[in-house]
């Protein structure tokens, strides 16, 4: 069997995001992929951290709206929202971090058995986009128009198979992913959010 370690599934995840021509970021240190992909509508840019471990990998989805951690109520609403939509997902969920209100997807591979296929680092690469495709609308009901998660969670339901075959193919797109956060004025905030992904416990940049 094929030694499985980070190095090794490092590798394979490169090799798929150079494959499919992804423009992406490696830190080498950390182990971690960077990179956003622009699913339009709502959405616009979702941006992407793959971190890698020893025996697995977990793909983060960040959400480009956050909760506002400071209104008990909207962060009720969206905690119940998100509560609510992990039981219509399948190999992943939404969180919600308490301190700042930001909202993630997050898709984990076990790759105790051996290293991942090129199926499966697309099928993880998917997950997230297709959860946000889903669920954003309720999202910005509850953040915008203050929404209940009740009411934003039945208007989600309207337009689930629509969002996952558009989706599926903007994935399977060559040319895909862009390194927009790159220079930009929201740099300080798109790097607390990239190192909370790749260092999930921490409290605030080293």
């Amino acid at each position: 069997m094929t030694n499985v370690n980070r190095k090794a599934i490092a590798a394979c995840i490169q090799n798929h995001l150079d494959n499919h021509h992804w423009h992406y970021e490696y830190d080498e240190d950390n182990s971690a992929f960077f990179f956003s992909v622009a699913l339009g509508g709502k959405v616009r840019n979702l941006r992407y951290v793959i971190r890698v471990d020893e025996t697995e990998f977990t793909v983060y989805g960040l959400s480009p709206l956050d909760a506002d951690s400071n209104n008990p109520e909207e962060m009720g609403q969206i905690a119940l929202f998100l509560h609510e939509a992990n039981y219509a997902v399948t190999n992943g969920c939404f969180e919600l971090d308490p301190r700042d209100g930001e909202i993630r997807s997050r898709c984990y591979v076990d790759c105790e058995g051996g290293l991942p296929s090129d199926e499966v680092i697309r099928n993880s690469i998917f997950r997230p986009a297709l959860f946000f495709g889903y669920f954003f609308e309720g999202i910005v009901k509850i953040l915008w128009n203050g929404a209940s998660w009740r009411e934003a969670f039945e208007s989600s339901l309207d337009h689930l198979d629509v969002f996952k075959d558009m989706i599926e193919a903007m994935i399977d797109a060559s040319d895909f992913g862009t390194n927009e956060n790159s220079g930009s004025s929201e740099n300080d905030d798109t790097e607390q959010s990239l190192y909370k992904a790749v260092n999930p416990f921490a409290q605030e940049m080293n």
